[in-house]
């Protein structure tokens, strides 16, 4: 075996056959927003992720019953990126999905494939955002939670500044004291 290669199992499928492979039907961290089969946006408001979707394993436990100890295949999203808006996690889809897509070309000399893979996107994009179909009602409603939101944390954030300042404000209280009491001394 050469220098550095590690011999033995790598993943918990190698060794096992595909029809041993049990499908519970799991879904670990699904996303709020689906925008295609393989993406979405999970999160609130300040705190959105994209996800991408995975397929992963894990070997079954007492609480899976007659699959205790067998491998068993579960879909994962996993968090590709971190963004404060939909709107900003919607931009990061885009480049992430075109630049692979772009990348899968292999030395293309047409525009218009090019074109093609942003059309191709921009409609995944507008069908996520039109299968949301808010009412202007619905619209103001998720707009006054998020100023809601916005304004919580600001006035945590405040909050948090007054606390240092009152610890602040009792430790030079404090170290006042003992400089007045040193120079008593004198």
């Amino acid at each position: 075996m050469p220098k550095g290669k590690r011999g033995g199992i790598k993943s918990l499928t190698d060794g096992v056959d595909e029809k041993d492979i049990v499908n519970l039907g799991e879904e670990q961290n699904a996303p709020n927003i689906l925008i295609d089969n393989n993406y979405g946006i999970t999160g609130m408001y300040g705190d959105y992720a994209l996800v991408k979707k995975c397929i992963r394993h894990r070997t079954g436990k007492e609480e899976d019953g007659e699959y205790k100890d067998r491998v068993i295949r579960y879909i994962y999203w996993e968090d590709i990126c971190y963004c404060r808006t939909v709107k900003s996690c919607l931009k990061s889809y885009l480049e992430k999905r075109s630049l692979s897509e772009i990348k899968a070309l292999k030395k293309t000399k047409e525009w218009q494939d090019v074109i093609n893979i942003y059309n191709a996107i921009r409609t995944d994009i507008d069908k996520c955002i039109g299968s949301l179909d808010l009412t202007k009602e619905e619209e103001k409603t998720l707009d006054i939670a998020d100023n809601t939101y916005k304004l919580k944390q600001e006035l945590k954030n405040i909050q948090d500044v007054l606390d240092e300042a009152d610890d602040l404000h009792n430790l030079i209280k404090e170290k006042r004291k003992i400089i007045i009491n040193d120079t008593k001394k004198m």
